[in-house]
This record gives C-alpha cells, structure tokens and sequence, in this order.
C-alpha cells in the first residue's frame, strides 16, 4: 500500500469507534508542542506521533478530574503517550496560562473552549500565540488540522 493510499484509508474510513493511526504528512508537527482539549480525546491517535502532546481537561470537581485522569489514561497507554501530560483546569483562563506557560505552537479546542482561543490570539507578538483550531460539529478534525497547519493527516 502506498502513503497516498494509507491516507486516504485514514481520513475517509476513520470513526470516533475506531482507533486512528498518525500521518507521514505529519513530520513538520513531531517537534511540536501541541494541546487538545479533552473534548477531543477521541481524536489524539492522530496527533500521537507529536513529540509534546498535552490534553487540557476543565473540571469543576476532584471527582470530574479523577474520571477524566483515568480516561486520558487509558487513551495514552493504548497510543503510547505519556499518561501524565494531562493538565486540569477550572476556567477559560487557566487553558490560557497553561498554553502560555508550555510556549505551545498548536492549540486545538471545541467550541465551548472560544473564550480561551480568543484570549490566546490576542497574546502580544512577543509571546509567539499559538495556531488555534476550533473543532465544531459541521467540521471534522482533519480538515480543521489541515487549515492551521497545513498538513494533511
């Protein structure tokens, strides 16, 4: 099988249910430090290839953040991840100070993180704000993935 052919089986035969596998297209990125949002944990065997992959959980409570931990877990040990590069928060503006904080290049939220992507586009030139993605319903991953980082998954 070619890696035209390997990649067009990824994007066009790849479901929530079913594991995915990172891109060769992907290179550019594995030096990368990059967040996703735990809303889109269904989504990281894409990204599992980055050197620096980090999951950003907003949680209102011990026990949230507990459930979410042992989520992220399970996901990072079957990808080969490092299951403790997952950070919690309570607010907008803590996803801000944690992206900040790691000098991440890559940040990929779902709609209900805007606020924080708005925050991080506003940071000053001097700060170097990240490529944000915002993953909404009506659009799938990989075509928001390619938009800010033109790399095809």
């Amino acid at each position: 099988m070619t890696a035209t052919e390997a990649n067009t089986r990824n994007s066009t035969h790849a479901s929530d249910s079913q594991p995915l596998q990172p891109s060769h297209q992907l290179r550019k990125w594995r030096k990368a430090r990059i967040v996703i949002s735990f809303g889109l944990i269904n989504k990281v065997g894409l990204l599992a290839d980055a050197k620096e992959l980090y999951c950003i959980a907003l949680v209102k409570s011990d026990d949230e953040e507990q459930k979410k931990r042992q989520i992220w877990k399970q996901t990072a040990t079957s990808l080969g991840l490092n299951e403790d590069k997952i950070l919690f928060c309570e607010t907008q503006r803590g996803i801000v100070a944690i992206a900040r904080q790691l000098n991440i290049q890559l940040c990929l939220f779902t709609p209900h993180e805007k606020e924080a992507s708005e925050i991080l586009r506003k940071l000053p030139a001097s700060a170097q704000p990240p490529t944000i993605g915002i993953i909404r319903k009506e659009e799938n991953f990989e075509s928001v993935f390619m938009k800010c980082t033109g790399a095809k998954l």
